[in-house]
């Protein structure tokens, strides 16, 4: 976008202007812009800074307010990480960025914790078990077809591939 161009959004990053259009009727983009009624549920952001960034990391599930909580934790250490220029800037700011990184670990725990204890989280054990729930009650429904043993079979191997791919994504 031209540098000189009207609609260009207003804000100032460390880098300099933004360089995407404005909104239309707005100074900024819909990066830079928090409008009314899209603030977290638990605070009311409309800071230009710390608004987008903290709804970023909300996620779509929630847990009592610890979701906002570790969202909001999150978007001030990426703030202040985006924020460092300088090799000392860095150095200066290290004791924050641990201390944010530690309040998140925290957080997490916490959250994955009262997860478990509300049922939220199915352990390992009892995925394969719902796995071999949900197999038993296709294989009771296709049991008069021919090739009722294949399609089973399939099926099983289909949902038992799709369980390892869920624990690959989270890490367990």
């Amino acid at each position: 976008m031209d540098a000189n161009a009207p609609n260009r959004c207003q804000r100032v990053t460390v880098g300099g202007q933004c360089t995407k259009e404005a909104l239309p009727g707005a100074k900024y983009c819909d990066s830079h812009t928090v409008s009314r009624g899209n603030e977290m549920s638990h605070y009311l952001i409309t800071g230009k800074l710390l608004g987008d960034a903290a709804r970023r990391h909300a996620g779509v599930n929630e847990i009592k307010s610890l979701r906002d909580e570790i969202a909001l934790t999150r978007a001030t250490v990426e703030i202040l990480v985006n924020s460092i220029e300088t090799q000392a800037e860095l150095t200066a700011a290290m004791p924050r960025i641990h201390a944010g990184v530690l309040a998140i670990e925290k957080l997490v725990n916490t959250c994955h914790q009262m997860e478990v204890k509300l049922g939220v989280l199915l352990d390992k054990a009892a995925l394969l078990t719902l796995a071999q729930t949900i197999i038993n009650i296709i294989s009771e429904a296709v049991k008069d077809l021919p090739q009722r043993d294949q399609i089973v079979e399939r099926v099983a191997a289909d949902i038992l591939e799709a369980i390892a791919k869920q624990e690959n994504k989270s890490g367990v």
